[in-house]
Parts: structure tokens; sequence; C-alpha cells
């Protein structure tokens, strides 16, 4: 799965691809969170990183169903 790189405090790149979510952290570990719609993902995107420049929190993806 490729991953796009991120500006953020823990995360240093995220993927998705067939409701898979891939989240490459700072320290190196990497997760997979399963059954994630594609909406939550670009919904994590834009509330957790990409307006972080803006004030928003560094806190990782949040993730909810």
């Amino acid at each position: 799965m490729k991953r796009k790189q991120v500006q953020a405090r823990l995360v240093k790149s995220v993927g998705w691809e067939a409701e898979v979510l891939e989240v490459e952290y700072q320290n190196g570990a990497l997760y997979h969170y399963f059954d994630v719609p594609e909406g939550v993902y670009i919904k994590s995107l834009l509330e957790n990183i990409s307006i972080k420049k803006s004030g928003a929190s560094d806190n990782p993806i949040l993730l909810r169903k």
C-alpha cells in the first residue's frame, strides 16, 4: 500500500486501501486499522493532520465508527 508523508508530531505517513488504514508513526511502529470507510480516512486527515498548520492539535488519527 502506498502511504503519503504527513506533517504531524506523532504520525509519519498514512495510507488507505480497500478499507484498511495503514499508519506509520514517527517511532517506526506500523499499524493497520481494518473496516475503515474512505470517508472516515479523509475526514481524519483533514481534522487531525492537514489543519495542524492552523492550530489543530498533533493528535494521531482518530478513528470513530
